[in-house]
């Protein structure tokens, strides 16, 4: 309940900023007429990313100060490592944002999370996530939408499973990420979203008496909703070098908790390029896949760039 309370005090606060709300619009092209065709790999996504969702492609690596709620061989508070690498790709856009209509694309993404535990001899891997999918999205003014078709899949590491036996259930999920953003001004953007899971992965367990029936279940959330807010003064302002904030929150069908990550710090713009060097906070279930049942909470510094 706190965790709740503190998300939605917190997008509360961004979304009505004392600050002048200027409508945070996108510029239209000066000649509308040479830019109502098709254009291939244009450069940049008309619909940004988010800053603060676990499971938004970009590469980076992070030092995290973690604990989770589960008995197993890492115990407690622990220094902990993650490495993600990823690609984003704008394949076609349809046309660009003009007066009376959005600006349209077509993207392809793929990305690969992974948690190593550093304390131990082996650096032992503990979860990858991986994720591909196929992004279309609008921007129009103020607005942004964004629907991506997704497979995402977890996996336990084999150092992870070495020390902690168990038996092992596949956890993989196809279906539709959503997201609607709205940037009302200040250079910030507040958004909804969620995933909505079609395909989702089925295990079993066979009983010790053969006269029992098997037991199929299902190892992945029908559904997940998210909400937050962002403020980065390098995308919608015009500053080079700036302080930037961002905020998600998420519940899942499996969970009746609030996983929340906070994070804070300064962004980077060359050209087209944006770095990021933040402090993350994150409390609630996991984000790793084959943990999203349980609870955890730690303390990071991240890197991450959009290249």
């Amino acid at each position: 309940m706190r965790n709740a309370a503190a998300a939605i005090a917190l997008t509360a606060l961004l979304a009505t900023s004392s600050l002048p709300l200027r409508a945070q619009e996108t510029p239209a092209p000066r000649d509308s007429s040479s830019s109502s065709g098709t254009e291939w790999f244009p450069g940049d996504f008309a619909v940004a990313p988010l800053l603060a969702f676990p499971l938004e492609i970009r590469p980076g690596a992070a030092l995290l100060w973690a604990e989770r709620d589960i008995d197993d061989s890492i115990d407690g508070w622990n220094l902990e490592a993650r490495v993600a690498i990823g690609l984003r790709l704008p394949v076609v856009r349809f046309q660009e944002e003009a007066p009376g209509r959005p600006a349209i694309e077509l993207g392809f993404e793929v990305g690969v999370w992974s948690r190593f535990f550093m304390e131990s001899l082996e650096k032992e891997q503990i979860d990858t996530d991986w994720k591909i999918g196929v992004p279309l999205g609008l921007r129009y003014r103020i607005w942004d939408f964004r629907v991506t078709l997704q497979h995402v899949s977890s996996h336990l590491g084999d150092d992870y499973l070495n020390d902690n036996p168990q038996d092992v259930f596949q956890s993989s999920r196809e279906g539709f990420e959503l997201l609607l953003g709205v940037r009302p001004g200040f250079d910030a953007r507040v958004y909804v979203g969620g995933d909505l899971n079609l395909g989702r992965s089925e295990d079993f367990i066979t009983p010790e008496d053969p006269r029992e029936p098997i037991v199929i279940f299902t190892t992945v959330e029908a559904w997940a909703f998210r909400f937050g807010a962002e403020w980065d003064q390098t995308r919608w302002g015009s500053k080079r070098i700036a302080p930037f904030a961002a905020a998600n929150f998420e519940i899942n069908e499996f969970t009746d908790r609030i996983a929340t990550l906070l994070k804070a710090g300064a962004s980077f713009r060359v050209k087209t390029v944006r770095f990021y060097l933040d402090i993350e906070y994150h409390s609630g279930p996991s984000s790793m896949g084959q943990f999203r049942t349980v609870d955890e909470t730690w303390v990071g510094l991240n890197f991450m760039g959009e290249l």
